[in-house]
């Protein structure tokens, strides 16, 4: 077996700093067998891998023979990178290779060089849970601006001598699939016929509030962000819940009371009463609001939409609650659960303000199941 050096790098524009006294520094953060090392200047010491997207083609027959007015972009964006002044963090780890790949990668051969690539790639989730911990302490100890604006993520297999290392990036690219609009006499009939009214007793700036919301979740370019924010316009409309009725809970109080009363020392008996009798019932749990909700009005597919609802908020919860931002490690969120959660807010959040699930759809077949 032998060593090879992989690594995972984060760069970001640090626009609106300087530095005083030199043109750069490099400060070195030792994780055990992760080092993480944060360079601060005007010179990246890793090359950034760069792509031109050419503008859309038109490929409807209808369209075909039309020119896109769109223009193609630049990858990094040239609103982001070049930049003056640039925080790079690296993090780095050796991990063990049997002999005959590190021999043919140290030669530059292709397969073994992809093979490394993808290992090193593996490594992500623990690099780059080491570079947050950088990136959050040059934040809070420096200024924001250091690492307030991504510009690329890239991954490295080091050689020992000649080509330093192979390099690959991360790109993350959202597909939709297209829509066409009839705008003919009879397609605008239509589409005036689907305009929804608002339901008696909401007004246009309380839906405009959840609305509002709805659009950032669409807005979002991350999937995990995109995730968690198509829970916020659905929360705002699943209806509540009573509470447990005032007698049962009393009731089931008294009994504890009781039982504290004839079990419990002095000291704990009072205590354990004055807790007790502070206590207020809980409100139901929104999965159990949700279900109510989606039983009784009984649109199509309700029981799977029951079930994602249930699943998807197991893992917003460990998002969210649990603060875990390595989800590749415990929670997948892939392009079909946002899919089929925002398919579930869309036309959820439609009833609780228009009276109807009357949307687009954003998936050809209903339901799904997230991996955790």
């Amino acid at each position: 077996m032998k060593t090879i050096r992989v690594g995972h790098s984060r760069l970001y524009n640090a626009r609106g700093g300087s530095l005083l006294g030199r043109d750069e520094v490099l400060l070195r953060f030792p994780f055990g067998v992760i080092d993480v090392e944060a360079y601060v200047g005007p010179n990246p010491r890793h090359t950034i891998l760069g792509f031109k997207v050419g503008p859309p083609q038109p490929k409807a027959p209808e369209v075909r023979d039309r020119l896109s007015r769109a223009r193609g972009y630049d990858w990094p964006s040239p609103e982001k990178f070049p930049a003056d002044l640039y925080t790079e963090l690296v993090a780095t780890e050796e991990i063990q290779v049997d002999d005959a790949l590190a021999v043919a990668f140290q030669g530059r051969d292709k397969a073994a060089r992809d093979e490394m690539l993808r290992r090193a790639a593996e490594r992500e989730p623990s690099l780059t849970t080491a570079l947050d911990y950088v990136a959050g302490v040059l934040g809070l100890c420096l200024h924001s601006l250091c690492v307030r604006t991504p510009i690329a993520e890239q991954h490295y297999a080091y050689r020992d001598e000649g080509t330093p290392y192979a390099i690959g990036t991360n790109v993350r690219v959202k597909v939709r699939a297209t829509y066409k609009w009839d705008v003919s006499d009879e397609g605008l009939t239509v589409t005036k016929s689907r305009m929804p009214t608002l339901r008696r007793g909401r007004t246009w700036e309380k839906a405009a509030e959840v609305l509002a919301w709805l659009l950032r979740a669409w807005a979002a370019d991350d999937p995990v962000l995109e995730f968690v924010s198509l829970f916020i316009p659905l929360e705002r409309v699943i209806p509540e819940l009573p509470m447990m009725g005032k007698d049962g809970w009393d009731q089931k109080r008294s009994a504890i009371l009781a039982i504290i009363e004839k079990d419990a020392s002095a000291q704990d008996r009072n205590e354990l009463s004055k807790f007790l009798t502070d206590l207020r019932s809980p409100p139901p749990p929104l999965t159990s609001r949700f279900k109510k909700w989606a039983t009784d009005t009984a649109l199509p597919g309700w029981e799977q939409d029951i079930m994602a609802f249930t699943q998807f908020n197991k893992m917003r919860n460990l998002l969210v609650h649990t603060g875990n931002r390595r989800v590749k490690s415990h929670i997948t969120v892939a392009a079909d659960d946002v899919r089929t959660l925002e398919d579930i807010a869309a036309r959820y959040v439609s009833l609780a303000l228009f009276g109807d699930a009357n949307v687009y759809q954003t998936r050809p077949s209903h339901g799904g199941s997230p991996g955790i």
